[in-house]
Parts: structure tokens; sequence; C-alpha cells
């Protein structure tokens, strides 16, 4: 089973640099991938334990990193990029299935979103479809006998303010 608190922002990633047009193509264009990797062999029909791990290890490292007190911001900006390079390297395994494989690149694009917001509102909006990606994968490692736990799941997706970090 798979744990989720509440939703908690920003990379350089070419999906979801703009607002919502860009998470609709950036979906299709990963199921339109996830589909060409099933016919072609490449995908795993199930998740493996390694990719959900190594999925789960991503995540928190980048949560533990945001939440200490006094993170500098340059800190947290260097675990995001990294947390977005691990989320990058997973598209591009085969240990997963085509659903969760095609999964990743959403769930970057809203974590792009959420980070790069203009509004409390809009990122609330890119929070939630982060969060209910997240889960997804979560599920789907779950169902494949893979449990994992988010950590920090309530950590602010966006930049660190001046209250967030030390000077």
């Amino acid at each position: 089973m798979f744990h989720l608190e509440d939703p908690g922002h920003r990379h350089r990633m070419a999906l979801g640099t703009t607002k919502s047009g860009s998470l609709v193509r950036g979906s299709r264009g990963a199921g339109l991938v996830a589909i060409v990797m099933l016919l072609a062999g490449c995908a795993s029909e199930t998740t493996s334990g390694k990719f959900c791990s190594d999925y789960e290890n991503a995540w928190n490292s980048f949560a533990d990193t945001r939440d200490i007190v006094g993170s500098s911001r340059d800190t947290v900006l260097a675990a995001r990029d990294q947390l977005l390079e691990d989320w990058d390297h997973l598209t591009s395994r085969q240990d997963a299935s085509a659903d969760v494989s095609a999964m990743v690149p959403v769930v970057s694009a809203a974590f792009t979103q959420a980070w790069n917001a203009s509004s409390p509102s809009e990122q609330r909006a890119y929070q939630l479809s982060w969060a209910n990606s997240q889960g997804y994968i979560a599920l789907q490692c779950d169902n494949a006998g893979h449990a994992i736990s988010f950590q920090g799941m309530a950590v602010p997706l966006g930049p660190p303010t001046q209250n967030d970090s030390a000077p």
C-alpha cells in the first residue's frame, strides 16, 4: 500500500512550459511513446521493484532536502534539478509498464508547471494534477507488489521564498 499526504514546483523541461495546452500535448506525446514502446516490445508488462524504488527515492530525496529548515535556495534548486533529471532517466528505462512510463513525464510536467505557477490558484491546479499522477504511479507499483511511500507530499511545489531558506 502507498501513502500520500497533501500535495506540495520548477524545471526546464519543454513539456509544460505553457499553460494547460502543453500538459495535454505532453500527455498525448507520452501516451504515444508508451504505445510505440509496448508494440515494439520495449516496455515491460509490469513495473519492477527497482523502478518503483528508484522513483520513490528520487522524490523522497528532493522532499527531504526541501523540508530541511534553513536549506539555501541554491540547495533546493539543485535538489529540484536532480529530481527532474532522475525522472527524465526513468522515462527511458524498460522495467516499467507502458502506462507507468508514460505517466512519469506527466508527473514532471505537472511538477514544473506548479513550480512556475503565476498564481496560487494555478499552483493548486497543477499540484492536484501532480499529486494524482504521483498517486497513479504509486498505485501501479503497489499493484505490482512494490509498495512505495512518498515523504513530504505537503512540501510546497515551488521555489523557496526568503522565509523558507537561509540567507
